[in-house]
């Protein structure tokens, strides 16, 4: 209950489209409502796809909230903003070049919350917090399903879930909020199938004992394949299968066979994923001038170009990655914690400290010292972070 108060107080409180990216997950979405499952792309290199013009207007209308921290926004505003009907019929091309080429899985349900405005006359406003509230009910489900597996530190992990950054963005129009929710239910489950067993007498801690069965394998595959697909950032979190004692596996299913069948698949549809859409990719460099102000195109930014360089300079990217992580391991604590809007919207620093101070005392008091993590689980815990 407190987490579905806590979530629609933010669904309610946070101005429309101030969740970054929250306009072009809502046309994305839209756009998937009305069946293309990606974005169109024109020959005057732009990316997006035709949308009513007056979603596209009401979500014009909020951007001078964007980096502008003392400005706010008036009930008149939200009103008048409320009342502008949706016209579905009249539509324009929008461009929304940063999530066009997204797989539609991570959308579903908002497309879905979407579908039904449209079939209700709902006005733009009200599909927004109509899709908020449909991808934050998914996460929230999600999340208190994986809570459920976890063996140990339930209230830790709780409490990392309902951190205000965490509550921020998935009370938002995103389509992260699916992946976030699937992150966490991965982890989940490779943790339990790790630690939830310590014996035949004593099988878990709390909470329902997994087993690497096929069953289990089909359910980590698919999971594992919607982050991926979604967001390859997290792929890695497969790494936690080698925690899993090898002495759980029966002789039908040995671990190297559970383990790297999983991070094998996931790999081959990556590998499909990227070679049908890496030509997809507009950089800002290339994209249409007139139209690539508002479009949230980083200059410099050029998947394959940077994939190319990995490849072939490898120690100097190793380097690069560990350099970047140390010198933003401030600004990501504080982002992970008490970040809202967009940019440099932060709650103040001794608040963001008492909360990481929270976490951190939970998670010493759910400490079991019956857990014992030898040298090799942590190096795949660190390796995997």
């Amino acid at each position: 209950m407190t987490v579905l108060f806590f979530g629609i107080v933010y669904i309610l409180v946070v101005p429309p489209f101030q969740v970054p990216d929250e306009g072009h997950h809502l046309y994305r979405a839209y756009h998937i409502a009305e069946g293309h499952l990606f974005g169109e792309k024109t020959d005057d290199a732009r990316f997006g796809g035709k949308l009513p013009t007056h979603l596209m207007e009401i979500e014009k209308g909020f951007r001078y909230l964007r980096y502008n921290y003392d400005e706010r926004i008036t009930w008149d505003n939200w009103v008048t903003t409320a009342m502008v009907p949706l016209n579905p019929e009249k539509k324009v091309f929008a461009d929304f070049p940063n999530v066009a080429y997204y797989v539609p899985l991570p959308y579903t349900v908002q497309a879905m919350a979407v579908r039904v405005g449209i079939w209700l006359d709902m006005h733009p406003l009200f599909l927004l917090y109509l899709s908020r509230l449909a991808g934050f009910l998914l996460w929230v489900g999600i999340i208190y399903w994986a809570i459920r597996i976890i063996p140990f530190h339930k209230n830790t992990f709780t409490a990392i879930a309902l951190l205000p950054s965490s509550l921020f963005i998935n009370s938002g129009m995103t389509a992260d909020s699916f992946t976030y929710g699937l992150c966490y239910l991965l982890f989940a489950i490779l943790i339990n199938l790790a630690f939830g067993h310590r014996s035949e007498a004593e099988p878990i801690i709390s909470g329902p004992s997994l087993k690497p069965t096929p069953k289990i394998w089909l359910l980590i595959l698919a999971i594992s394949l919607a982050v991926t697909l979604s967001k390859v950032i997290y792929f890695p979190l497969l790494m936690l299968g080698i925690l899993i004692p090898t002495a759980r596996f029966s002789s039908k299913w040995p671990k190297g066979l559970y383990v790297g069948s999983l991070l094998m698949i996931n790999l081959l549809a990556l590998f499909l994923l990227y070679s049908s859409l890496k030509s997809e990719f507009i950089s800002y460099e290339n994209y249409n001038p007139d139209y690539r102000t508002d479009v949230q195109l980083n200059e410099g930014v050029n998947p394959n170009a940077q994939l190319d360089f990995i490849i072939k300079n490898p120690v100097a990217f190793a380097k690069i990655a560990m350099k970047s992580h140390l010198a933003y391991v401030p600004p990501s604590v504080v982002h992970c914690i008490g970040k809202f809007g967009w940019e440099k919207n932060y709650l103040p620093l001794w608040l963001v400290g008492l909360l990481l101070c929270a976490v951190l005392v939970s998670s010493l008091s759910e400490n079991d010292k019956a857990i014992s993590l030898r040298p090799r689980d942590r190096l795949v815990m660190i390796g995997t972070a």
